[in-house]
């Protein structure tokens, strides 16, 4: 059985033990090259991103309940921001989350997957995925090799989408 993207993004970033410097931890979410492409291509910003972690995860990083305006300051950029703010953030994620989840769930009912064209972009998810798996957590060191690796990785899965793009565009997508 799969283990999935939640069990392996919790893995890679140990999020059953609290972190003594969340700062760090949410930095270095931020500075993985791999997402780095992936938010760049999602339909979220990368405010509603943060805020989502933070909503998600942030009780598991800091190890105890946050309240709502603990959660407000661990945003790193937080200049002003009210609670209202932040969960008006977090509820635009979440419905980004959402309709991207229905725009997955349409383009599979209706048989697109399954087009060769797709085939490229579903093997790069596939390495990302395992890339995942065999990371280790941030409080070790990422060798040199490891960091190429997430390099390469995150450019292949850059150029695929490009190739997704410019294919889409001559078939109509």
């Amino acid at each position: 059985m799969s283990r999935g993207y939640e069990s392996v993004f919790k893995d890679r970033f140990a999020l059953t033990e609290p972190k003594p410097n969340i700062m760090r931890t949410f930095d270095g979410f931020f500075k993985d090259p791999i997402v780095q492409v992936l938010l760049q291509n999602s339909n979220l910003t990368e405010i509603q991103f943060e805020s989502l972690l933070i909503s998600l995860l942030g009780e598991e990083l800091v190890g105890k309940r946050l309240s709502g305006q603990e959660r407000v300051k661990l945003r790193r950029e937080r200049a002003d921001l009210t609670r209202g703010s932040f969960n008006r953030t977090v509820g635009q994620a979440r419905s980004n989350v959402v309709a991207s989840i229905y725009t997955i769930l349409l383009l599979g009912y209706v048989g697109v997957f399954e087009s060769p064209e797709l085939e490229p972009f579903l093997e790069i998810a596939s390495r990302v995925k395992a890339h995942l798996e065999q990371r280790k957590a941030p409080s070790e060191a990422i060798t040199e090799e490891e960091l190429r690796v997430t390099r390469i990785i995150a450019e292949e899965l850059q150029k695929g989408i490009a190739d997704l793009v410019r294919g889409g565009r001559r078939r109509g997508l």
